[in-house]
């Protein structure tokens, strides 16, 4: 079976990635093929889907600029970005998965 794992972050973070990438580990291990989608990071681990990759929301520093710009891009990223919806649907295309895991992906990966 091939599956589609979502998540913010593509490297060890916290809690969520590590529980994601044990349960991709675990996957992988029986024989199941796992395919990535998350958001570019200057940490991320490596992954022969990271041209799929969404271009990093860093919020906090979107908040902290304290401009209306900034607020309308951190209100419309989290309701609906763009370029998430068009680039998974561009990796589903061409990985065919089966099934799709979500994991925490909070306001970064909103289609």
């Amino acid at each position: 079976m091939r599956i589609l794992m979502v998540q913010t972050y593509h490297y060890y973070r916290g809690g969520d990635s590590t529980a994601m990438f044990n349960l991709a580990r675990l996957l992988e291990s029986r024989g199941h093929e796992v395919v990535h989608f998350a958001m570019n990071h200057p940490q991320n681990l490596p992954s022969p889907w990271s041209k799929y990759f969404t271009s990093e929301i860093d919020f906090p520093a979107l908040l902290g600029e304290s401009s209306a710009r900034a607020a309308a891009s951190v209100i419309g990223k989290s309701i609906y970005n763009r370029e998430a919806r068009e680039k998974i649907a561009r990796l589903a295309d061409e990985t065919k998965p089966d099934i799709a895991h979500f994991h925490n992906i909070h306001g970064h990966l909103t289609t």
